[in-house]
């Protein structure tokens, strides 16, 4: 797990109860993705959220940069932000997993040309992953008696990914309507989540992470070799 040099730390110290919570966090997160695909390239944002198993929850966004009146206006209306003098931290982990995609890019068939063309083909235009609109603290209330971390890194994409991701996302889906793909992309980032627990992930977390999208996701358990420095801070390798 990454641990910022000196980062500007936001902590999270009330949430704020709303109409509509589903929509509001939904609004919160494409703001996040927003401001960071706007940083710097090789600036990173991270948002950890710590439980001890004692019931209650640290929640924190850290970042190189000063990010104050972005964040304001991210989480507007949903929760309100307090500087800290660092990040919270949790237990040492014994096991570190890692929420990753489920579906790879497709290969060409090489062996394409050998199928009869009869009837012309079409495609049905589905989109995999499915998001889903569900209860934004659905993960909290499930971290609450547990001691497990989890930590969203987030950084802007290289103008080389930029440029090359529609054609990759068309290329492992069905959907060949371009201007329906690039709705469905939104605002690309790239994320790594980390998740620290015990021997095994409770069965709790691992279902509210999971639930995230429809079929979209796995966990993997170890994540890639993570060298650790020292109580609760590591660094992913590569």
């Amino acid at each position: 797990m990454n641990q910022h040099p000196d980062p500007n730390v936001w902590r999270i110290d009330a949430l704020i109860r709303h109409d509509a919570p589903v929509l509001a966090a939904r609004r919160a997160g494409d703001r996040l993705l927003t401001v960071v695909a706007g940083l710097p390239v090789n600036t990173t944002v991270e948002v950890r959220t710590v439980a001890t198993g004692s019931g209650g929850i640290d929640l924190a966004v850290a970042s190189p940069m000063d990010l104050g009146d972005e964040l304001s206006w991210v989480f507007e209306d949903v929760a309100r932000l307090v500087r800290a003098p660092r990040c919270p931290e949790g237990t040492e982990p014994q096991c570190v997993s890692e929420l990753v995609p489920a579906a790879g890019v497709m290969a060409p068939d090489p062996f394409a040309f050998l199928e009869p063309e009869n009837e012309p083909r079409r495609r049905t235009p589905w989109f995999w992953p499915v998001a889903v609109a569900d209860d934004p603290l659905a993960l909290l209330r499930a971290m609450r008696k547990e001691s497990v971390e989890v930590r969203l890194h987030l950084a802007p994409c290289h103008d080389f990914e930029l440029a090359q991701l529609p054609q990759q996302f068309t290329a492992g889906t069905q959907a060949d309507d371009h201007t329906r793909v690039v709705a469905y992309l939104g605002t690309p980032v790239e994320a790594r989540l980390l998740v620290g627990h015990g021997a095994i992930l409770p069965p709790r977390v691992r279902a509210a992470l999971l639930a995230q999208g429809q079929a979209s996701r796995s966990l993997r358990c170890p994540c890639p070799p993570v060298r650790r420095r020292g109580r609760g801070k590591a660094q992913p390798t590569r």
